[in-house]
Order: C-alpha cells, then structure tokens, then sequence
C-alpha cells in the first residue's frame, strides 16, 4: 500500500520545465491528483534563491502535509533552507517512510554511523524528509490525468538564464 493511501491523503508531484527541459508529459497517466509546474526560463538552471522561494512559496500557498525532497546534491541545498524559511524541522537521508497509526508521517533514518535506525516524528507541518534515490517505488497508472497546476514563479528571485 502506497504512503498516501495509508494517509488517505492525494498526492501531487511538482516539475519544473523551461524550453530547455522535459515538460510533466510524464505524468500524464499515473496515479497523482496534481502535478504541480513552474515554468520559466529563469528556472533552467538550479539556484538556491531562486528554487527555494518557489518552493516556500507552493508550500504557504498549497499546505501539504508531507513533502518529499530527492537526497541529491541540490535537494540536500534545497531541503533545509525551505524548512528554515517555514520554521519547520527536517529529516535528511531518510532510508524508509511509513505512516503511524494517527497519520503522521515516520522517518527511518540511519544512527551511530549506520548501525542503528532511528524512528522521526515531526512536531510541526509540513513533515519535510529528503529520501535516497530509488526508495520509493512508481504507483501503477490509473488511466487519469492529473490536474496541472501552474506555479507562480517569484520574479524577483528568478534571473535569465545565460
């Protein structure tokens, strides 16, 4: 069972697209309920300023309950500034994601150089967590498309791409 049918909660994935990059055509037919899209020129190339003010940004406007940040190198730049901006905690690296029996999101993250697991549990929304690349498994399609909401992108943190 997938985490937001155990939160009976939707679920949205965000893109960014430029002329440069690939739209959200991939989500065209897939189990989400909203795909979630800045679309500027400004946003083909990753900024600190720039990406975390979008994302703070959808976060005050949308409120998610949970959001899910890849642990890549930028999402490891990213995460932490948005969960500063919002005031919020964050649990990086996590390794697993399960929901508790009263709908809060737990974070398995390693301990004691990877010998313990410790159990997370936010205090405060949105749960924010950076995952590894590859722990959460694609959902089988349900034939819908997804509603697309267009993100306003904040103009004064955008700048034009060389």
């Amino acid at each position: 069972m997938s985490l937001a049918a155990k939160a009976r909660c939707a679920t949205g994935r965000g893109c960014r697209r430029s002329g440069r990059e690939r739209s959200h055509q991939s989500s065209r037919r897939s189990r989400r309920r909203q795909v979630y899209v800045a679309d500027d020129d400004g946003l083909s190339r990753y900024t600190t300023a720039a990406y975390s003010a979008l994302l703070v940004d959808a976060i005050r406007t949308y409120n998610p309950i949970v959001v899910l940040v890849p642990s890549t190198s930028n999402g490891r730049d990213l995460a932490p500034r948005v969960a500063a901006r919002l005031a919020v905690g964050l649990t990086a690296d996590c390794i697993d994601l399960d929901i508790s029996e009263h709908g809060s999101l737990i974070q398995y993250k390693p301990a004691f150089g990877g010998n313990i697991v410790a159990l997370i549990y936010s205090r405060l929304l949105p749960q924010i967590a950076t995952v590894k690349p590859g722990m959460l498994r694609a959902v089988a399609p349900n034939g819908r498309a997804p509603r697309v909401i267009h993100l306003a992108v904040p103009r004064n943190e955008i700048s034009a791409p060389d």
